[in-house]
């Protein structure tokens, strides 16, 4: 009888159907998704997108630019593994030696492999597509962007898209028979010891049609660059004949390239946003700029900069030159500027922070990156200049919305407490630190702290100028790396390097001065970068390719997984702090006399007061140089679950070419079965 009554209540008409009604997110409409990734970095959809849902994957993968690193030093077998990946990816590394044909058979025959690939694929595509054109054809056959709803190129060929070649030393003009790919957007190109080598510009740009940045520095010996300006003479007089170029942005540092050259490429780049000689070279009256004729060229052709810089090494411009520079060539609403110092007025760097509320990014390039030629950093004109820009960084409230800084920092200007004093503490005795502090300089009467107001900067350049010394000092190193966690937290790239030699204009000839590069032993201080959680991008150098890095792998090594979980590693610098007890010890005597003097400075009314505002960092800064500061920083690294630099995902030491930190590792520090397979 229930069941009966249970058929007569819940009876629905024969002719009426029930529609299930579902809600569908926003997140899970295709489109929507899309324009959501578009706005995302590479780093987030690794971390994040990646692994919500196979929707999410297929949507995102396109949009992840695989990187190809290819070593000349690497055993064979990774060699020959990276160019197996090389299809598909949308950037590659290359580091040479040198370029001989020997040396890199096996990527160019990868290369010009990869160029065959990629013709095919675009003309198979081309046959897929119904209704297709002969420009639509043209236009994708490099660029590979599939449709939201459509997954059918999701696993197609992606074209190589950007490449860095890196060549230490190069005798002949040997980037002439380079196979560079035709589907190149960027390229950047850079040499350590060029011994004049030539490049052929119209050759580079013949090879890649669609060429928009392109970068060309010289590290070491110069580089000379032959525009195209004789080929073009041999084909038309009139270069509105001429298709346009692609080219969006061209730097070129320590390179000699002619203005004529320059001059006759110009029209051909109507899209040019970017244009930055940075140092130029120049040893003959040819190589001369005439800044004047060249902004007025600029202004003929329509071309307002985005980006600039414009010098010569071991000369300035005119006052007449920077007030063209500054209110002709250069964009109004623009957001960086990047100034030689050898330029800089106070005047000039007066109008500079005066946009401190629309500025976002500031470079001051204080030295070429050739030795062949005078560096500015240690002209002695140039000390006021050092003094007046550090003043601006502390001083000025504006700096808020600075987020890019690249210049030389000088230890005396970050030497909060003056304690670069400390050099050599670990082998002193007591009566010689009583003697030597007693009555120290930076004792009596300090100035104020001074800490810089830009405390938002996501990415910082610095060339470190340390004293003139023999051998490097770990006292340097730790004010830098401490300084910099302490004042930047936010830093997501940075970079700090030392110059191993530095020499100025004495009359006629210039003068050497020899430096120390940074300390990258444990007592250094590097693990203090460990406290930037952000740090997405780190690279350690020393001047033109000199290594400075001390080679036990304990004292780096916790910046990677693998070296953060090795037993013997951990113990090892375990073992190196407890070494630095009688250090230790010398550190407290003289801070201890220091402190004496300090208050009876503040008893007498002699002492500075502090502002309000930098009270807390200075709290966190009081450690500054000590030895201290890393013995607590190893300690916080052995607490479990504590990752130093979680959010890193590129390192470098010295090379230019930044890579994951395990693959550093594994090139700096290899196994013992490496080294044999290597031999």
């Amino acid at each position: 009888m229930k069941r009966y009554l249970h058929r007569r209540l819940h009876r629905t008409s024969p002719a009426s159907t029930t529609i299930a009604q579902t809600n569908i997110s926003p997140l899970e409409i295709p489109e929507i998704l899309d324009l959501i990734f578009s706005f995302l970095n590479d780093s987030t959809l690794r971390r994040s997108v990646l692994r919500v849902s196979r929707q999410w994957y297929l949507l995102s993968q396109t949009r992840l630019s695989r990187e190809v690193v290819w070593f000349e030093h690497s055993r064979a077998s990774k060699k020959e593994r990276a160019l197996c990946t090389l299809p598909g990816a949308s950037k590659v590394h290359f580091s040479f030696h040198s370029i001989t044909p020997a040396a890199f058979k096996a990527v160019r025959d990868a290369l010009l492999h990869l160029e065959d690939e990629g013709e095919s694929g675009g003309k198979q595509r081309h046959r897929r597509r119904p209704g297709s054109n002969a420009l639509d054809c043209h236009t994708n056959s490099y660029i590979n962007q599939p449709t939201s709803t459509s997954t059918q190129t999701v696993y197609g060929f992606t074209p190589l898209r950007e490449m860095d070649l890196f060549v230490w030393y190069t005798h002949t003009d040997s980037l002439e028979w380079f196979p560079f790919p035709s589907s190149l957007v960027s390229l950047t190109i850079g040499f350590t010891y060029a011994h004049y080598t030539t490049i052929d510009l119209h050759v580079i740009l013949e090879k890649c049609p669609a060429l928009e940045r392109l970068r060309i520095e010289s590290h070491g010996t110069p580089v000379i660059l032959s525009g195209p300006a004789p080929r073009l003479k041999l084909t038309t007089k009139d270069t509105s004949q001429l298709p346009p170029l692609s080219l969006r942005s061209l730097v070129l540092c320590g390179i000699g390239f002619a203005q004529e050259d320059l001059e006759t490429l110009l029209p051909l780049t109507p899209n040019l946003k970017e244009l930055q000689l940075r140092a130029m070279l120049w040893r003959y009256d040819r190589d001369n700029y005439e800044w004047a004729r060249l902004f007025q060229l600029l202004k003929k052709r329509n071309i307002t900069l985005d980006k600039a810089h414009f010098s010569m090494a071991g000369r300035k411009m005119t006052a007449e030159e920077t007030e063209m520079l500054m209110t002709g060539v250069l964009r109004p609403s623009s957001q960086e500027r990047s100034l030689w110092a050898l330029d800089l007025t106070p005047q000039l760097l007066q109008s500079v922070f005066s946009l401190a509320d629309t500025l976002t990014t500031l470079e001051i390039l204080w030295k070429p990156t050739s030795k062949e030629y005078p560096r500015t950093c240690c002209e002695r004109s140039l000390d006021n200049t050092h003094a007046l820009i550090h003043k601006q960084l502390c001083e000025s409230p504006r700096l808020v919305h600075l987020t890019t800084l690249k210049t030389i920092v000088r230890l005396q200007d970050i030497d909060l407490f003056g304690r670069a004093g400390y050099t050599d503490l670990d082998s002193r005795d007591e009566a010689t630190i009583a003697e030597n502090f007693q009555s120290s300089p930076s004792t009596s009467r300090p100035p104020p702290p001074a800490i810089w107001r830009c405390r938002g900067l996501r990415t910082l350049h610095i060339d470190f100028h340390i004293p003139q010394t023999t051998e490097a000092r770990s006292v340097y190193s730790r004010i830098v790396f401490g300084y910099v966690s302490r004042v930047c937290p936010l830093l997501e790239d940075l970079q700090i390097g030392t110059q191993e030699t530095c020499h100025s204009w004495v009359g006629p000839i210039y003068y050497f001065r020899y430096y120390s590069g940074i300390s990258m032993n444990l007592s250094g201080g590097l693990c203090l970068l460990g406290r930037l959680k952000f740090l997405q991008r780190l690279r350690v150098f020393s001047d033109v390719g000199v290594s400075k890095i001390a080679y036990r792998d304990w004292d780096v090594n916790w910046i990677s997984t693998s070296g953060r979980k090795s037993m013997l590693s951990n113990w090892r610098r375990r073992r190196e702090v407890k070494s630095w007890r009688e250090w230790r010890r010398n550190e407290d005597q003289v801070e201890s006399i220091r402190t004496r003097i300090r208050m009876r400075l503040a008893i007498s009314g002699a002492s500075h007061p502090t502002p309000d505002a930098d009270a807390l960092i200075l709290k966190q800064l009081e450690n500054l140089g000590l030895l201290l500061d890393v013995e607590e920083m190893v300690k916080e690294m052995g607490v479990k679950g504590f990752r130093p630099m979680p959010a890193l995902e590129e390192l470098s030491f010295n090379h230019p070419t930044l890579m994951p930190p395990e693959y550093v590792f594994e090139h700096l520090f290899p196994s013992m079965l490496d080294k044999l397979r290597s031999r």
